[in-house]
């Protein structure tokens, strides 16, 4: 630009307002000074003027970029009905901040929207990572253009897609609360849930339950109760054939259905959370799956990828998993 400025006359200022076609240089100037860079050979580095778009923007704003959060709900704000979403989302959000960037949701469900829409209106935003919520189960894999993203996906619902993922360590956290009340002189213990919950941490659930099982007499192991959806005979039903002292649900609901139905909770049966969030849940006992900490995890993927200019789906996607913590609870007690 300097050697430009000499060959025609100008200040160095004012060649950088013509390469840029600035509306303040005469349309005369601007057409002689650009035909003069294109004569002298002149091409702009890259790296420098993505550098001066970031510091402008940083002058603009408190934050460096912005990262998406992609949601495939049926609803819009769907997933904010549940509470360790909203966990995890305020916790990605904090993180995103401490690193410079704002975190934003796009719903991939709005009207009109497709994957490879989104796909442009981020990239046009300036979006290059992006945090995939978890979906519902019947819900496919988004169809982003992934090549154009650093990405990371939160559990495992979307475990066909590759990616970096942050998760629960669900295996541990099973084996944990079996241990617990295993140690309380719980003797039947087994699992009650929907088999979807069980398929969404790929069957982390059943694997713990048969771990525990395979070092108790046989007398003493029950079958998981797995039904495609929860009733409360059902659940009742199975209660009364399997004679299990101590539950790992995912539903509270089903502690008071089995109140309902007679049972003393701790005294005959004891009821153990596998998800448990201590604001709700305060007279449970259960598993804190530190949700903010996946959020936060799920930050940190997804910028380390941007630093690393890595976009696109992994060949050998890595797995962060955060343990869990038990929480004593009244729904159980030493036996």
């Amino acid at each position: 630009m300097k050697d430009i400025a000499e060959a025609a006359g100008v200040s160095r200022m004012t060649v950088s307002y013509a390469l840029r076609n600035a509306a303040k240089i005469p349309a005369a100037t601007k057409a002689r000074i650009q035909a003069l860079a294109e004569e002298m050979g002149y091409h702009p580095d890259p790296l420098i003027q993505r550098l001066s778009s970031h510091l402008a923007e940083a002058r603009r704003s408190a934050f460096v970029g912005c990262i998406g959060y992609v949601t495939c709900d049926r609803i819009a704000g769907e997933w904010e009905q549940i509470p360790a979403y909203r966990t995890a989302f305020s916790a990605a959000v904090e993180r995103a901040r401490q690193l410079g960037y704002r975190l934003e949701e796009f719903w991939l469900g709005a009207p009109g929207m497709t994957g490879t829409k989104l796909s442009r209106i981020m990239e046009h935003r300036g979006i290059q990572g992006v945090i995939l919520a978890p979906v519902p189960k019947d819900i496919g894999v988004p169809a982003l253009d992934w090549k154009r993203f650093s990405a990371t996906a939160m559990g495992y619902s979307l475990a066909r897609l590759k990616v970096h993922r942050a998760v629960n360590h669900q295996l541990n956290t099973g084996i944990e609360a079996i241990k617990q009340v295993a140690g309380l002189g719980y003797k039947r213990i087994s699992l009650c849930m929907e088999c979807d919950q069980n398929k969404r941490v790929n069957h982390a659930w059943e694997q713990a339950l048969l771990f525990h099982q395979s070092r108790i007499p046989v007398s003493r192991r029950i079958k998981p109760y797995f039904p495609e959806a929860l009733s409360d005979a059902g659940v009742l039903a199975w209660v009364k054939l399997a004679k299990p002292d101590c539950l790992l649900v995912h539903d509270q609901a089903i502690c008071g259905l089995l109140q309902r139905a007679g049972y003393r909770v701790p005294e005959d049966i004891g009821v153990v959370l596998l998800d448990l969030d201590s604001d709700i849940h305060a007279a449970f006992a259960g598993m804190n799956q530190q949700h903010a900490q996946i959020g936060m995890a799920c930050v940190e993927l997804v910028v380390a990828q941007i630093f690393r200019n890595e976009r696109g789906l992994q060949e050998h996607p890595r797995t962060v998993m955060v343990d869990s913590t038990w929480t004593a609870g009244k729904t159980v007690s030493r036996r």
